[in-house]
């Protein structure tokens, strides 16, 4: 299959990912393990990420600043109509903490240990996950670059290897000292250490290019293990949601690996096409922007209307819907396809200059 039609299911499964959170974050009766599908993001990221890098190498100071230009033309617009928007919010409402929350959320440190950031209301507090992967486009850039010398097979088993390290690591401190476990939950090694997860991924499986052969049983077996993988963490969920969290984030990480390799390896199977359903592609399409407003106008809906029932959720979602929409079309797509069509220009310029020449 065409590489769009991967892309596609790709999408879909971020479709997947985001109705998971909204529904957690709308208070869905046992649907609490929807938190994870920010996991699911995570791996989705790490993979699609590295594969853009491993296409980009050999990787230098230029490509490093065109690759970062990218992402902020990507994520960075929509992000800051949303901060405006936090910002009426906390004036109007007189949010508590709300102006130092709005600083942590702005300067992308929201998941780190500084002032209120464990106190912060839901639409501050989900920049944790922004922040989490904004670090990671600053840093894996360089570690892609040494890890692009080594055999595919062997780079793959480095970021394993790393995955598991911060994860035993987080398993530690949230034994030996519980009073912190909540922060490593959002620390950039708690449960963001799953980017790893996909960078392995994209070392062994390219996005693009030829495929190695998957068996059709194998990929038949990654949606089942998936849901299996939600399954099991919301019911451990119902057993302690406490702040040892980031010890369950494996058990949706590691099948959503799995899955996102046999949505490339096998775009004809029956998970692909499930993926590729016109409502999940929609979804994934504007989740980036869904996520940044969704918890906003959950609260809103709250406010306005004095409860917390599934019609003033439902109210809510709906609204997050459309202005999702909005934002999509207005800002992110836009701005997008100019920042990547100005950057993309300057590449193509600075490839027409002829090389300097020594004069002796």
């Amino acid at each position: 299959m065409h590489p769009a039609g991967r892309i596609s299911a790709l999408t879909g499964l971020r479709g997947i990912a985001i109705a998971l959170v909204v529904a957690a974050h709308a208070h869905v009766s046992h649907l609490s393990v929807g938190l994870f599908g920010v996991d699911v993001f995570f791996v989705l990221s790490g993979f699609l990420i590295t594969n853009v890098l491993l296409q980009m190498s050999p990787f230098g100071g230029r490509k490093w600043g065109y690759f970062l230009g990218r992402r902020a033309a990507r994520l960075l617009p929509s992000l800051a109509v949303t901060l405006v928007a936090l910002a009426g919010w906390v004036l109007a409402t007189d949010v508590p903490l709300g102006g130092q929350c709005l600083a942590l959320a702005s300067t992308h440190t929201m998941d780190l240990p500084l002032g209120p950031a464990g106190s912060c209301p839901g639409p501050f507090h989900i920049t944790w996950s922004l922040a989490a992967e904004e670090q990671f486009y600053l840093a894996w850039p360089l570690l892609v670059l040494l890890l692009s010398r080594l055999p595919r097979h062997r780079a793959a088993g480095g970021c394993l290897a790393l995955y598991g390290g911060f994860w035993a690591l987080a398993e530690v401190v949230s034994v030996l000292d519980p009073a912190t476990a909540g922060w490593w939950n959002y620390s950039p090694v708690g449960r963001p250490s799953s980017l790893l997860l996909g960078a392995a991924l994209a070392f062994l499986v390219p996005l693009h290019g030829p495929m190695p052969a998957l068996d059709r049983m194998a990929a038949r077996l990654a949606v089942p293990l998936f849901v299996a993988g939600l399954v099991t963490t919301g019911m451990l969920l119902a057993l302690d949601n406490g702040p040892r969290q980031v010890l369950l984030g494996p058990l949706v990480a590691v099948p959503a690996t799995l899955l996102i390799g046999a949505l490339v390896l096998d775009p004809l199977g029956v998970g692909a096409a499930l993926c590729r359903h016109r409502v999940l592609v929609w979804l994934g399409e504007v989740s980036y922007c869904l996520y940044l407003v969704h918890d906003l106008f959950l609260h809103l809906s709250r406010d306005l209307r004095a409860d917390d029932s599934h019609l003033t959720n439902g109210l809510g979602v709906a609204a997050a819907l459309a202005v999702a929409w909005l934002l999509h079309r207005l800002v992110e797509q836009p701005f997008r396809r100019r920042g990547y069509a100005w950057l993309g220009a300057r590449e193509a310029a600075r490839a027409t200059v002829p090389a300097p020449t020594l004069v002796g």
